[in-house]
């Protein structure tokens, strides 16, 4: 049975997340001090992870480069890790260490008084000590779900660069994000709370048949397929496509494709023993062909602070199947199928539906067009607008 599992590219990170474990190419810094007034970006996250976080700050940074406000900008690169963007001015600095949380904040805010900055902005959750900040929500997934946040942590330096002092406003990936914020900490002032949706990367668009059939190959699907991106366990609730797809009439038709480095969990596998699978890490033009040939991207979320892969999907010509829950109702609006995360019976009929091709047409037109509302360019531009209000603060 297990001959039918299909790993074209084996690359397994712990916790099935691609997990940074060597510095990436060292893109040159641009040479020069900031100018004012001067903001400094602790890219942080980009120590451990490569996952949504990392690409939506390399586009906004992109686009900070091209307009200019870049010029603003230092970029704290921690122990080698950082955006994979050119033309930025740049400081070192050591790897961030959860052991050492105190230790981290009096070395920033040292940073911050040595180059004069006027405001700090960390791609994850570190703080300074007392130069002001803009906190970056993507998402509130440990509160919302129960994560034990004061027993990690990573989530109590979350919580605590929530409330830092001189915090001047909070940037929110999706409306949804903005209401569990104030929501989970009701002493934030609402007036402080800033909403800029993620944009979508122009390599998601349609695909020729003939590329598509060439990926298929590539992969060793020779039937139409189901497509999942990403983590399938916890809040991501993979078992509700699992459980639907298991029920589907006539379902030895198809095939499922994962995008995402950790083979299927035996869990899952259990419920379609005789299904072809495929899965494997994949490139953003990999992924583009995957979303323009599946019959559907089924993104089955319990919790999501924005639901890139619903966007990218969509921009893609790829139908989705969503739940409504956390932001991907506000995301996905009306060029979605919806199914309660619970529901595996309205994972079945969906999973039937999204196969009548009135319905296939009406999704990739609306999907098609709801994807233009999602653009890098307006993100940067809310963002940068906060951050710039921030420092005329008093």
């Amino acid at each position: 049975r297990n001959s039918g599992r299909i790993a074209w590219r084996r690359d397994v990170a712990s916790a099935g997340v691609e997990i940074q474990t060597q510095p990436r190419n060292r893109i040159p810094a641009r040479s020069g001090r900031p100018e004012k007034p001067r903001i400094a970006i602790d890219a942080v996250f980009f120590q451990d992870y490569l996952t949504g976080i990392a690409r939506v700050w390399e586009e906004i940074l992109s686009v900070w480069v091209k307009d200019g406000f870049a010029d603003h900008l230092l970029i704290l690169d921690r122990d080698g890790f950082g955006p994979q963007v050119s033309n930025l001015m740049r400081r070192d600095l050591p790897a961030h260490d959860y052991e050492r949380i105190s230790e981290d904040r009096e070395l920033l805010q040292n940073v911050c008084d040595d180059e004069g900055v006027d405001l700090f902005v960390s791609t994850f959750c570190t703080t300074p000590t007392r130069t002001p900040s803009i906190f970056m929500a993507y998402d509130m997934i440990p509160e919302v779900i129960g994560i034990n946040a004061i027993a990690e942590p990573m989530w109590k330096e979350k919580s605590e660069a929530i409330g830092y002092a001189n915090c001047k406003g909070y940037v929110c990936i999706s409306h949804n994000t903005a209401k569990d914020l104030k929501s989970h900490f009701p002493a934030i002032d609402p007036a402080s709370v800033h909403v800029a949706h993620c944009g979508v990367n122009p390599v998601f668009r349609p695909a020729e048949e003939s590329e598509i059939a060439e990926f298929r190959k590539k992969i060793g699907i020779d039937r139409p397929y189901f497509l999942l991106v990403g983590q399938r366990k916890s809040y991501k609730n993979g078992i509700l496509f699992f459980n639907g797809f298991a029920g589907l009439p006539g379902k030895d038709r198809f095939a499922i494709v994962n995008s995402g480095a950790r083979p299927i969990e035996e869990e899952f596998l259990k419920l379609v023993p005789d299904t072809p699978i495929a899965y494997g890490r994949m490139s953003d033009e990999e992924l583009r062909l995957a979303y323009a040939g599946a019959e559907a991207l089924v993104f089955p979320s319990f919790y999501e602070g924005f639901g890139m892969p619903v966007v990218e999907a969509m921009a893609s010509g790829c139908p989705v199947i969503t739940t409504p829950m956390g932001s991907l109702a506000e995301v996905a609006g009306p060029a979605a199928l919806f199914v309660g995360p619970m529901d595996v019976a309205g994972m079945t009929q969906a999973l039937i539906e999204v196969q009548q091709p009135e319905t296939r047409k009406a999704l990739v037109a609306a999907g098609l067009q709801r994807a233009q509302s999602f653009r890098w360019t307006d993100m940067a531009d809310k963002i940068k607008a906060v951050l710039l209000a921030a420092v005329e603060k008093p």
